[in-house]
């Protein structure tokens, strides 16, 4: 399963990169959480877990006019994070594959430089997750339990400076869709995954 998916998404990338006008290859470090939305009676708190995310991405740019850019892409992402649940400290790790459309406005202040805010959509496919109980020495698989979820879905939105060939960017991405719930009696709760992001990438005709 996950070496189909991989492959699909090359087929995508090469498919797009063939009649694009632009090409952005890119890397984002970003401080991300797992948002806790608690709908219980309980008197538990149930904290966020933090992350920090890398991820490698490839952009196809379309101009459909001077001012207006489709651009569709594909990005691997890799997270880690540990925290303490007051009996263990957990060590967290999980992978995903994501695919990106942005809409942006292009305006032009001098000839080499660039600004493009944008806003658009993702689809996120988690291809691992696994935590590690430090005082027991157990790792489990998260997405061997019913309750998470590996398909994920969200949109994004920031800003990106272009400046020649070098792309400088700003963005956060939230998912709409739940990466994890539980339910029992009136306890419940759901995960949702928020995510800043830093970009530097490289942009080629």
């Amino acid at each position: 399963m996950k070496a189909k998916l991989l492959v699909l998404a090359m087929c995508v990338a090469s498919a797009f990169s063939a009649s694009a006008q632009e090409h952005e290859v890119y890397m984002t470090i970003s401080p991300t959480s797992l948002q806790t939305t608690e709908t219980d009676d309980d008197w538990r708190d149930y904290d966020d877990s933090y992350f920090t995310a890398a991820s490698l991405g490839y952009n196809c740019l379309f101009a459909v006019n001077d001012r207006l850019i489709i651009a569709p892409g594909v990005r691997a992402t890799y997270l880690w994070g540990n925290e303490d649940d007051g009996y263990s400290k957990i060590r967290n790790r999980a992978s995903k594959l994501q695919a990106l459309l942005n809409f942006k406005l292009r305006f032009r202040p001098s000839d080499t430089f660039r600004i493009e805010p944008y806003a658009g959509i993702n689809f996120s496919y988690f291809v691992s997750g696994k935590q590690k109980l430090e005082r027991s020495n157990v790792t489990v698989n998260i997405f061997d339990l019913k309750n998470y979820n590996r398909p994920n879905g969200g949109f994004q939105t920031g800003v990106d400076f272009a400046y020649n060939r070098l792309t400088f960017g700003l963005g956060c991405q939230l998912d709409i869709t739940k990466f994890c719930s539980y339910t029992a009696r009136s306890d419940r709760y759901s995960k949702y995954w928020l995510s800043g992001e830093l970009k530097i990438g490289y942009r080629i005709k």
